[in-house]
Formats: C-alpha cells, sequence, structure tokens
C-alpha cells in the first residue's frame, strides 16, 4: 500500500490518515482520542516536533507539518505569565484568595479542584503541586485523620508553592 492511506472507524467516530511516508494524522471524538492517545493534545504535538526534527533528513515534509502544529497551550512558569481569562488563571485566582486569608481551606479545595478540571479539560495546566497538598488534605473534618494537613499547614504549604511560582 502507498500512502495517503485512511483508516476509519465503521461508526465514524474517529479515523487515522497516513498521507504520506513518516507519519499519521489522527481524529475523532473526544472518547476516540482518549484511547488512541492517552496523552494531552499538546504532549502529542510537541513529541511530533521532536521527531520531526530527528526524521526531517529522511522526510523533510515533517517540519511543515510539524510547525503548521503548535502547541494550543502553554505551561507557564510563573503566576504572572498566565494570561487573565485563560483556564489556568482561576486555580490561581484561588491560590491568591487562600493565600491572602478570603477564603476557607475547604472552601479553597473545592475552589480550586473545580477549576483545576476546567483547565484541564481546556488542555491547560494548574499546579500539579497544590493538586496533591490537596490530597493530603480533608475538605471535610469529620473524616480528618491525624496525618492529613490542617489548614494551616495547608496554608503554609500553599503560599511556598505560590512564592516559588512568583
Amino acid at each position: 500500500m502507498e500512502p495517503p492511506i485512511l483508516f476509519a472507524e465503521l461508526d465514524m467516530q474517529g479515523a487515522v490518515l497516513f498521507p504520506t511516508p513518516g507519519y499519521a494524522l489522527i481524529a475523532g471524538t473526544a472518547a476516540f482520542l482518549a484511547g488512541a492517545v492517552p496523552e494531552r493534545i499538546d504532549e502529542i504535538r510537541a513529541r511530533f516536533a521532536r521527531y520531526a526534527r530527528a526524521a526531517g533528513h529522511r522526510w523533510p515534509a515533517l517540519l511543515n507539518v510539524a510547525s503548521s502544529l503548535p502547541p494550543r497551550h502553554i505551561d507557564w512558569s510563573r503566576n504572572n505569565d498566565v494570561p487573565p481569562g485563560t483556564a489556568t488563571a482561576q486555580p490561581l485566582e484561588w491560590l491568591s484568595a487562600f493565600v491572602a486569608g478570603r477564603c476557607t481551606g475547604a472552601g479553597f479545595a473545592r475552589g480550586w479542584l473545580r477549576a483545576r478540571g476546567l483547565a484541564q479539560a481546556n488542555g491547560e495546566t494548574a499546579l500539579d503541586q497544590v493538586f496533591w497538598l490537596l490530597e493530603d488534605y480533608s475538605i471535610d473534618p469529620t473524616f480528618r485523620e491525624r496525618e492529613d494537613l490542617s489548614e494551616d499547614e495547608l496554608s503554609q504549604a500553599v503560599r511556598a508553592v505560590e512564592a516559588w511560582r512568583a
């Protein structure tokens, strides 16, 4: 078989196109893509760009294809780099509110986790360090265990994360 070659699911939920030798394009519903490509879209695009640079000598068209598929979102290294209005800005707003004492630990945890989910659904990242802190914090005090972070300990740890990313 010679490219172009197209493979499609019978129910048309997804397809894989091999337009020329050296790469394939994949498209489909969210469920199809989640099963076929478990990484985030931007991770795939970054990996494809590295592959294109490595294999570009054999298939020069790869570099043009990779440059036409840049990452959609950026993983910002500093809080001030995050543009207002992005999904990532929302978890940062919760972070600032908690550090400033404008919400409780439980309110912060609920709001931050909800905002993080929106950021992830939009392909953005939102402070995995805070997620792991919240794994050690019980939102409901009736379920708090001895080794869980207290609200003060959570506040101190979140302040450290915010200071590190400032």
